[in-house]
C-alpha cells in the first residue's frame, strides 16, 4: 500500500510539471551586472518581450528579475545595441559587459539653443565646495537636509524679503534665527538684495549660503566661458597633432611581437609635468571613436586594442604615442613642454615673489601705534593683518568691511563690534577700539574712506593691549591710512612737507631704485643669456657662488633656475647650499624656507623652519611658521603638537581663534 501511495505522488507530480512546462510554468529568478569598459551602468532598461513586467540596473550595474522558462529578456539603453537573451532552464545568473553603439541618423538638422548648465544640472551645483568664514561647505556633502534655489525659482517669488521668502516656503525653518553667508561673507541678519542678483542659494539648518553673480565661483566660471568661446578654433581644436614633433616609442621589434589576433585591454594611468599632474589631456586610441581627457588629478583610463596606437596631445606639451602590447597594463607619462615660437614678439622677464612670500613679508612687518611700535615676529601672539588692497569699498562703513577677513570679528546686533566673540559678561561689555593713524577712540571711525586704508592690524589677546590699559580689554583695530596722521602734529608736519616740496621737479609719483634688484637682474640676465641650463649651473657653481655677497642675490638666482630653466631640482641645490653656509642665521633661513615654500617643495621648507626654530625657540613667529609649514605638508598631529607645546610653555593664546 506505501509503494502504491509513493508511486502516485511521483506521477502527480510529474504530471504537474509537464503541463507547467506546456504553460510556460516553470520561473527562474535572473540576477546579473551590467557593466562598459569595466564600469557599472546604471538605469539600463531590462523587460520581458511582449510584457509590462520590467526593472533597471542600480547604481553598481547589478539587475534581478524574475521570468519563465523560453521567455525573452530584453535589455536597452540608449547609446548601446539592444540585447535579446532567451531564458532557458539552466539560467539564473547573466553578466553583461557593452559595446559602444552610435546611432546614425540622415538628413536631420538639429537646432540648439544654449541651456545655462548651472541651473538644471541639479548634479554640479550641488557637488561645489564653497568657501565661508566657518569653513568649507559642500552641498552634496552636508549631512543635514539642503534645499536649492537658483534664479529661475526666485524670479516669480513675490515675498519682497529673503526672510520672508525662506518663512513662507519652508516649514520648520526659522529664518530669524540663520547666518547669511553671501560671496563669503557672513551677516546676522537677511541682507537686503535683488533677487535677479542671486545664481545659487543653498539653505540648511542654521545657514544659508548665497552666490551671486560678482562671486569668485560665478566670476571664475564667466572667465572659462568666455576662455572656451574665444580661442582660436581655426589653430587647435582639441585634436590637433604635430607631426614632426610626435615621440614615437616603439620600434619595428615592437609590432613583431605584437598578436595577429584582436584583443582589448583596459590602459589606465598618471600624466605629469615636472612631478605635478597635468589635466584635459586628450588621450586618442588611433584609428577609432575610443577617447578620454585626463582628470584634474591626470588620472586616465582607455579601452585599446592591443597593436593599436594611444596619442596623447595637449596644447602646451608634445603629442606621445604609444604602441599598446599585450603586456601593457599600465602607462604613466611625462610630457615634455612644447616650444611655441612666435615672430617678432620680445618677452621681458621680471622676478617676483610669490603670494606665499608676499603674505609672510607682509604679516612679518613692524607697524607703529600711538603707544610704540610692535614686532609680530617678536611678539610671542599672533596679530591679524589685512592690507588695505583686500577691502571691499562696497561696504557702508569700513566695520561691515572687515567681516570675514580677520579671525574671531564679528558685529554683533547692538551694532558694535567684537574680537573676543562678543559680550561674555551680562555687567560688562567688552567691544573692540580703534586707532587711525595714532589718533585712539573707543568708537567707531565715522566717514573713513575704505580706498584710502593702507593697512589694518588686529590686537586681539590680552597681552598686545595691555599697553591700553582698560579701554583696550576687548581688542585694538589699529588702522594705517595712505594720507598720513589724523593727529594735530601730524597735520602740521604734513603742511610745512606740502608747503617746501619742489613741485618743479617732483610730482609724487617717481619710484625709487631697488639697488637689490639691480643686482639681481644682473646676475640673472647673465645665467639666462647662457639660455642652457647646464652650461648657467657651471658658471653659477664655478664663478658667480664664491663672488656673490648678498644672500637675496643668490636667492634670485635660485629662482631663475626654478622659472626660466624650470629645473628644480637646481633650484633646490642653491638654496640648499644657501642655508648650509648660513647655518646660524636665522633671517637667510627663513627667507630660504619661504622660497621652498613659494615652490611648493614643504619637505624642504619644513627642514629649513626647523633650523629656524632652534636658533629661535622662544620666538612666537618660529613656532607658527613651523606649525603652519607641518599644517601645509598635512603633518596635522605635529602642527598640533607644537601649539600644545607653545601652550604648555605658558604663552597667552587668548582671542587667537
Amino acid at each position: 500500500m506505501k509503494k502504491i501511495s509513493n508511486y502516485f505522488i511521483f506521477l502527480s507530480l510529474f504530471l504537474f510539471n509537464l503541463i507547467s512546462a506546456q504553460n510556460g510554468g516553470f520561473t527562474n529568478v535572473i540576477s546579473g551586472n551590467i557593466s562598459f569598459l569595466g564600469l557599472p551602468v546604471t538605469d539600463f532598461n531590462i523587460f520581458i518581450e511582449n510584457t509590462n513586467k520590467g526593472t533597471k540596473s542600480d547604481e553598481n550595474g547589478n539587475f534581478r528579475i524574475e521570468a519563465k522558462i523560453g521567455e525573452t529578456l530584453i535589455f536597452s539603453h540608449i547609446g548601446f545595441k539592444n540585447i535579446s537573451v532567451v531564458v532557458e532552464d539552466v539560467t539564473s545568473v547573466l553578466n553583461i559587459e557593452l559595446d559602444n553603439f552610435v546611432d546614425q541618423l540622415n538628413e536631420v538638422v538639429i537646432n540648439s539653443k544654449l541651456i545655462n548648465e548651472n541651473l538644471y544640472d541639479i548634479e554640479k551645483v550641488f557637488d561645489i565646495t564653497i568657501e565661508t568664514p566657518f569653513g568649507k561647505f559642500n552641498p552634496a556633502k552636508s549631512s543635514s537636509t539642503v534645499h536649492y534655489m537658483n534664479k529661475a525659482d526666485l524670479k516669480n517669488i513675490a515675498s519682497p524679503t529673503l526672510k520672508d521668502m525662506l518663512t513662507n516656503r519652508y516649514a520648520g525653518i526659522d529664518a530669524g534665527n540663520l547666518i547669511y553667508v553671501v560671496d563669503g561673507l557672513s551677516y546676522e541678519e537677511a541682507p537686503t538684495m535683488a533677487y535677479s542678483h542671486i545664481e545659487h542659494m543653498y539653505i540648511t539648518n542654521g545657514m544659508v549660503v548665497i552666490l551671486t553673480k560678482d562671486s569668485q565661483e560665478m566670476i571664475k566660471k564667466r572667465k572659462e566661458a568666455t576662455i572656451e568661446k574665444h580661442k582660436n578654433q581655426d589653430y587647435y581644436s582639441g585634436d590637433a597633432v604635430a607631426f614632426e614633433d610626435t615621440i614615437d616609442t616603439f620600434t619595428e621589434d615592437t609590432f613583431a611581437a605584437l598578436p595577429a589576433k584582436d584583443e582589448f585591454k583596459i590602459i589606465k594611468g598618471t600624466i605629469t609635468f615636472l612631478g605635478a599632474p597635468v589635466s584635459d589631456v586628450n588621450i586618442l586610441a588611433k584609428g577609432t571613436n575610443e577617447g578620454t581627457k585626463t582628470d584634474r588629478k591626470g588620472h586616465y583610463k582607455i579601452k585599446a586594442k592591443v597593436g593599436g596606437e594611444l596619442q596623447y596631445s595637449h596644447l602646451a606639451y608634445k603629442t606621445i604615442s604609444i604602441v599598446v602590447e599585450d603586456i601593457t597594463e599600465e602607462l604613466n607619462i611625462e610630457m615634455i613642454e612644447m616650444a611655441n615660437e612666435l615672430d617678432e614678439v620680445t618677452i621681458t622677464v621680471r622676478t617676483v615673489d610669490g603670494e606665499v612670500l608676499k603674505r609672510s613679508k607682509r604679516t612679518d612687518q613692524k607697524f607703529g601705534s600711538s603707544l610704540g611700535t610692535f614686532d609680530p615676529e617678536t611678539a610671542g601672539y599672533a596679530i591679524g593683518t589685512v592690507d588695505g588692497d583686500d577691502l571691499n569699498s562696497i561696504y557702508p562703513s569700513l566695520k561691515d568691511a572687515l567681516k570675514g577677513l580677520i579671525s574671531g570679528y564679528t558685529v554683533n546686533t547692538n551694532g558694535k563690534a567684537y574680537l573676543r566673540g562678543g559680550s561674555s559678561s551680562i555687567t560688562q561689555d567688552y567691544p573692540v577700539a580703534w586707532e587711525v593713524d595714532g589718533v585712539f577712540s573707543t568708537n567707531e571711525p565715522v566717514g573713513l574712506d575704505i580706498s584710502q586704508v593702507k593697512s589694518i592690524h588686529a590686537l586681539k589677546s590680552l597681552a598686545s593691549t595691555n599697553r591700553y590699559g582698560s579701554q583696550g580689554a576687548g581688542g585694538v583695530i589699529v588702522i594705517q591710512t595712505k594720507f598720513g596722521d589724523f593727529s594735530e602734529q601730524g597735520s602740521k608736519n604734513g603742511a610745512v612737507a606740502a608747503q617746501h616740496t619742489n613741485k618743479n621737479y617732483y610730482s609724487d609719483d617717481a619710484q625709487g631704485i631697488d639697488s637689490d634688484q639691480l643686482a639681481n637682474d644682473r646676475y640673472t640676465e647673465v645665467l639666462e643669456g647662457y639660455n642652457d641650463k647646464e652650461r648657467a649651473f657651471a658658471s653659477y657653481t664655478d664663478t658667480l657662488q664664491g663672488q656673490i655677497k648678498e644672500y637675496h642675490d643668490h636667492i634670485a638666482i635660485a629662482r631663475t633656475f626654478a622659472s626660466y630653466y624650470r629645473d628644480i631640482d637646481m633650484a633646490k641645490s642653491v638654496l640648499n647650499d644657501l642655508s648650509a653656509v648660513h647655518n646660524g642665521n636665522p633671517e637667510i633661513i627663513k627667507a630660504v624656507a619661504y622660497q621652498f615654500q613659494a615652490m611648493g617643495l614643504e619637505k624642504e621648507a619644513i627642514a629649513n623652519y626647523e633650523k629656524v626654530f632652534k636658533l629661535r625657540p622662544n620666538y612666537a613667529q618660529s613656532y607658527r611658521d613651523l606649525a603652519n609649514a607641518y599644517k601645509e605638508d598635512d603633518q596635522y598631529k605635529r602642527a598640533w603638537g607644537l601649539y600644545m607645546a607653545y601652550l604648555m610653555k605658558g604663552s597667552d593664546v587668548s582671542g587667537e581663534g
